[in-house]
């Protein structure tokens, strides 16, 4: 969407060429809608777009397609209030946002509903890189398979695509992204044959690692990175969807 779209649609609807108006001679009295005035002094038009602050504040016949573009890659409903919050604004933007992911098909058809087994929560490490979570993904229809890790601290997370799983093959993605990074004082991981190899407590043993398990009647215990594991799933299901 251009700026030049914004500027024709923002001339042809009627609501803003009125706030355009009350702008200009600043009598709010006439004004039809009486609650802008509580944000009035946000206002300002430039080249015929109104903004609030820097935000621009869409035409009507524009909504539809602002919400579209926010929701590619079909985040949820938090992260597409944040994108849209950055850069635009109307009256019920909030709303409109939710009502949007609610009603995407392929959000829906995806939409994870397992029940979750509750959670005991765990205790925040005190530092980046000091308890990591490992798991595998896949496989994906190309055959190949994603080997996530993520920092329980921070959130970050780093992503291999592997097309053998053997546990060499996942030291070999464990050494590289040490190399950079350094050795955790913590590796959790679920129960995956892969991954309680005796090859894989060996390595980790040496490394000075702790090598945690989740039970394997529990997954969710790991829970970062089931979360991060149910974006990224979601994400590449909607993908083949589309």
């Amino acid at each position: 969407m251009s700026i030049e779209e914004v500027e024709v649609e923002s001339r042809e609807d009627s609501w803003l060429g009125e706030v355009r108006q009350t702008i200009a001679t600043g009598n709010w009295e006439s004004l039809s809608s009486t609650w802008i005035k509580a944000i009035k002094d946000e206002l300002c038009v430039y080249n015929n777009v109104v903004l609030r602050g820097t935000k621009i504040v869409v035409p009507e016949k524009l909504k539809k397609r602002v919400l579209s573009i926010a929701h590619e890659g079909h985040p949820g409903i938090v992260a597409m209030k944040d994108r849209l919050r950055s850069k635009v604004w109307w009256a019920g933007i909030d709303k409109d946002a939710e009502n949007f992911v609610k009603t995407c098909e392929s959000c829906q058809i995806v939409q994870k509903t397992a029940n979750i087994s509750p959670l005991k929560p765990n205790a925040l490490p005190d530092s980046s890189w000091e308890c990591l979570a490992m798991d595998l993904l896949g496989p994906l229809p190309s055959g190949d398979f994603i080997f996530v890790i993520i920092d329980y601290y921070s959130k970050f997370y780093e992503i291999e695509i592997m097309q053998s799983i053997t546990s060499a093959a996942i030291i070999d993605r464990l050494k590289h992204i040490f190399a950079r990074y350094g050795y955790p004082n913590r590796l959790i991981s679920d129960n995956g044959k892969q991954l309680v190899s005796k090859e894989i407590r060996e390595y980790t043993s040496r490394c000075g690692i702790k090598l945690v398990h989740v039970a394997p009647y529990w997954p969710q215990a790991n829970g970062e990175v089931e979360r991060q594991n149910r974006s990224l799933l979601k994400r590449i299901k909607i993908a083949q969807l589309e």
